[in-house]
């Protein structure tokens, strides 16, 4: 699946899922005023069950998907987790699912998205490794400054979580002291 960067209404610069049948003039921004040509950035996002670092197919139990036919039911959101123990945020890549499911659905299960993810990081020394029980919170960053990030239900769907595709979520582990903002 492509997607786009591009300016929303409320100022936000996020990726939204470009349709295939599109020309890509349709989607090319001014250029850089320091530039005479127009520019675009796109997002190339390939189905989960493929090593997101060699792009090689997992296991049989894995699920393909064919992300070809990306409707306006899915979500694409970019992924962060912050360490509190490290004082670092890093990028966890991109997440699609069911604009229906629940935000939990990054955490499911033993091995999850998540934790797979985040395994790499842990293997590099960037963060420390949660522990085993931890509980999750999540953010919503939504503006260029720490203060601008909302907390998430992690039990309600990303729709009623008011998210849309490309938006950027942080995860953390929820610290006994209570929620944090991340970096705060």
């Amino acid at each position: 699946a492509l997607f786009v960067l591009t300016h929303r209404k409320t100022r936000q610069v996020r990726y939204k899922h470009m349709p295939q049948q599109d020309p890509l003039k349709w989607h090319m921004q001014g250029g850089h005023p320091n530039l005479s040509e127009p520019q675009m950035s796109i997002l190339v996002m390939v189905s989960q069950g493929y090593d997101p670092l060699t792009l090689v197919p997992g296991t049989e139990q894995d699920v393909f998907h064919d992300l070809a036919e990306w409707t306006e039911e899915l979500i694409m959101l970019v992924v962060k987790y912050f360490c509190p123990v490290k004082q670092v945020i890093v990028t966890l890549g991109c997440y699609y699912a069911q604009l229906a499911d629940p935000l939990k659905v990054m955490l499911d299960a033993e091995d999850s998205w998540l934790s797979q993810r985040l395994q790499i990081f842990v293997q590099q020394g960037e963060v420390a490794a949660p522990a085993a029980n931890t509980v999750w919170q999540c953010w919503e960053e939504f503006g260029r400054t720490p203060k601008e990030i909302k907390p998430r239900d992690i039990e309600k769907s990303m729709k009623e979580e008011g998210l849309y595709c490309g938006d950027v979520v942080i995860w953390q582990p929820q610290t006994t002291a209570g929620p944090r903002r991340p970096g705060a």
